[in-house]
């Protein structure tokens, strides 16, 4: 008779790697939470390069809550899939910011036609500054993700 081999879940058997993705994942969905409410008033996602407005955006952004609340609970109980999950949710993400990358001027002038004219700042100086955090944002956000990505298809036989 085979013995069934128990898989220790939780924080102590995570593999480093899966615990900073970990530490993360919560960081993300708290942000989200916190920020939820200016969401709910102004829904917009960038979403490969396209500005995405109104309620299906409210409903992007909470469904992203969501598969990241997945991830979590997946991570911690190590599930077999969770490697896959992760991969293809990130990699999801680095495509996303990629067309984003691509189409940054399209988006960024979307973004100028929500910024009152009176805020007391030139509209070529807040485009080009809008843009500039815009770009910076989405390169730290590619490489981000396309590192836990990695680290995901790292640490596939740790969740099988």
């Amino acid at each position: 008779m085979a013995k069934k081999r128990i898989r220790k879940t939780g924080w102590e058997p995570l593999p480093a790697s899966m615990k900073v993705v970990f530490v993360l994942t919560i960081i993300t969905l708290v942000f989200g939470l916190t920020t939820l409410s200016a969401i709910i008033f102004n829904p917009y996602i960038l979403l490969f390069g396209f500005m995405i407005k109104g309620d299906f955006a409210l409903f992007l952004q909470i469904a992203m809550l969501f598969a990241h609340f997945v991830l979590l609970v997946a991570i911690y109980k190590r599930k077999k899939w969770t490697w896959q999950y992760g991969l293809i949710l990130y990699s999801f993400f680095v495509l996303s910011l990629l067309g984003s990358l691509f189409r940054m001027s399209a988006a960024v002038n979307e973004m100028m036609i929500s910024y009152p004219r009176s805020i007391g700042i030139p509209r070529l100086i807040l485009y080009e500054l809008v843009k500039i955090i815009l770009v910076a944002s989405h390169i730290f956000g590619l490489i981000l993700s396309a590192v836990i990505a990695y680290l995901f298809l790292r640490a596939r036989k740790y969740f099988e």
